[in-house]
């Protein structure tokens, strides 16, 4: 057993008694009326938690455990912290519900960064958090739908009926490419994890403005070279791509063959999961948009991905977890 498998699953121990210690008043109030009240316990709990995290991370990038032994020293440390903030919730409020055994990452960003807790790494371009939507990016579009009552010479302040086709025609074939000023146009991020190959995974999203193309997916090796993405482009038809990405280009594996607009000022949850038998579906707000089953990417995979190639949105939350 190496230090780090051996420091995690010592942290991991000390954890376990440091949950008992938290219970034991909610047990004594069947005897008694009143009950101390024990903050010291819940800092220790939560400092162990954070420590455990550290572990599993300096584990993940060194390659030194198994990664379904780190998934579960995940999972844990997520019940305890879980446990924690219960103990501290006022009478009568409701109570946190323990995260799934099949949990392997999720993220509200209510710690107000994206650095602490779950890890995010900016590939490029600008991210930061605000309190009331989450994790925010705002990229200005190079290309968009076709504005109404604009003019292409600035003369008339209409358009003709060619400016307006040439402009949906155009908007169609960029839709699910990435621009060609790729550097100055993107804005992408990313959170390392375990992920199966069979996996479940979840976001919140608030798009606040129509134009070009946001993308989420898991991807394969340090580089994301190979994986999956699903495209989102507002206002034209589909407005829904599923991509299978690798370093030779990416494939259209399916679409929505429908606009879908979500610029309405509500959350929206996009929903991407993929079965032990390779059968992926996409759903929008409880609504399955997609079915496609593709085998081509056999291994698991090491992250999720957010990229913006021109577009203003807002990721309220993020989860994946373990397919059943």
């Amino acid at each position: 057993m190496n230090n780090l498998r051996f420091k995690a699953l010592a942290t991991a121990s000390v954890l376990a008694m440091g949950v008992a210690l938290i219970q034991a008043p909610a047990l004594a109030q069947q005897t008694s009326r009143y009950q101390a009240w024990q903050p010291e316990q819940v800092g220790v709990t939560r400092d162990l938690v954070k420590e455990l995290r550290a572990l599993v991370e300096e584990a993940e990038r060194a390659r030194a455990a198994d990664p379904r032994f780190l998934d579960d020293l995940k999972s844990l440390a997520n019940r305890y912290e879980q446990a924690a903030n219960a103990a501290t919730t006022a009478p009568g409020a409701a109570q946190p519900q323990p995260p799934s055994a099949a949990a392997i990452m999720t993220d509200d960003f209510r710690d107000g960064d994206h650095v602490n807790g779950t890890l995010w790494t900016v590939q490029r371009g600008k991210f930061w958090v605000e309190s009331a939507v989450g994790l925010r990016t705002v990229v200005k579009p190079s290309w968009g739908p076709p504005e109404s009552g604009a003019s292409s010479s600035g003369s008339t302040g209409t358009k003709t009926a060619t400016d307006l086709l040439g402009g949906i025609v155009d908007q169609y074939l960029r839709a699910g490419q990435k621009p060609a000023t790729q550097n100055a146009d993107t804005a992408e991020i990313r959170t390392a994890a375990s992920i199966p190959n069979a996996f479940q995974s979840r976001i919140e999203i608030t798009s606040r403005e129509k134009a070009g193309e946001l993308r989420f997916g898991a991807f394969q090796g340090n580089d994301a070279a190979n994986g999956y993405q699903l495209s989102y482009v507002p206002g034209v038809r589909p407005g829904l791509r599923l991509f299978r990405i690798s370093p030779r280009g990416d494939s259209v594996l399916a679409a929505h063959d429908a606009t879908l607009d979500l610029e309405d000022g509500r959350l929206h949850v996009i929903e991407l999961a993929r079965s032990r038998v390779g059968e992926i579906s996409v759903s929008v707000d409880g609504k399955r948009l997609i079915r496609v089953t593709d085998n081509s990417l056999r291994d698991p995979f090491n992250g999720l991905a957010l990229i913006n190639y021109g577009g203003d949105y807002a990721l309220r939350s993020a989860a994946v977890a373990r397919a059943p």
